[in-house]
């Protein structure tokens, strides 16, 4: 299910397991662009999330292309894929040489979770972009990644690459740092904003919902804000192999799965 409006906003679901946002920050110029972008791969289980400079809106997008590509190679959709195995360690590998490879002027944020079926995901970090598990059965939010200022292009490797175990009744957030600006604006700091959300809406599209109102109520002063919520353990039960691969901002009239083929060299 897709959602747009006059201000920009963008909003797709997949029913009962993710759901993804992408507001524009107040007082761009026309001429601007959003320098967020949110990548999505349900079937590899990729949920990305990146912020490139204003100077360069496009960054973000460019590199998550990338790394979309790199993941492509090393994550059979058809296969059970599981972190403990060499996955990991391949993963952590080739997002490092992409940085690496990256130059100065196509810097961004990089915040990635990866799902394995082995009930475990990856952490890939670079930056102040977000990662938050989200326990609304306790009410608890938790920040899993490191603010730091190693941004990709800027940087030998990622900051942070780890793993960690999800539960049945996790919630995995990532986004940008435009989240936690909106926080700022509504008096609060990130956690409290989240943990606020998690006791006031239901479930996560409705937390999704409240941040987009929210941006459009606030409006003044805030930055490009790019969010995904997945439940992980829904992703990895799902056996729904039409979902194609979905990047934020989209292209008009292409499929990104589409034009990463041809990225790829595909016929």
């Amino acid at each position: 299910m897709a959602k747009s409006d006059g201000s920009g906003l963008q909003r797709y679901d997949v029913p009962g397991i993710w759901s993804v946002l992408l507001f524009p920050g107040s007082g761009k110029a026309a001429w601007e662009g959003i320098g967020d972008a949110v990548l999505i791969d349900g079937q590899r289980g990729i949920f990305a999330v990146a912020d490139g400079p204003e100077r360069n809106p496009q960054a973000a997008s460019t590199f998550l292309k990338r790394f979309w590509v790199g993941m492509s190679r090393l994550i059979d959709p058809l296969e059970t894929n599981r972190l403990v195995d060499d996955l990991f360690d391949s993963l952590v590998s080739a997002t490092n040489r992409l940085i690496r490879e990256t130059a100065y002027h196509d810097g961004t944020t990089f915040s990635a979770a990866v799902f394995g079926h082995d009930r475990r995901f990856a952490i890939l970090h670079a930056g102040d972009s977000l990662i938050f598990r989200l326990r609304p059965g306790e009410g608890t939010a938790l920040q899993l990644s490191r603010t730091n200022h190693c941004l990709v292009g800027r940087a030998p490797g990622l900051f942070q690459a780890e793993t960690a175990p999800f539960r049945e009744d996790d919630l995995l957030l990532v986004a940008s740092d435009g989240l936690a600006s909106l926080a700022r604006s509504c008096g609060r700091g990130t956690v409290a904003f989240l943990e606020g959300l998690i006791k006031t809406c239901p479930n996560y599209p409705e937390m999704i919902e409240e941040i987009g109102e929210t941006a459009h109520r606030v409006r003044g002063g805030l930055d490009d804000i790019g969010i995904v919520i997945v439940q992980p353990e829904s992703l990895c039960r799902s056996d729904d192999d039409s979902q194609v691969p979905l990047l934020l901002p989209r292209e008009t009239g292409v499929r990104m799965a589409e034009r990463m083929l041809t990225a790829r060299g595909a016929p």
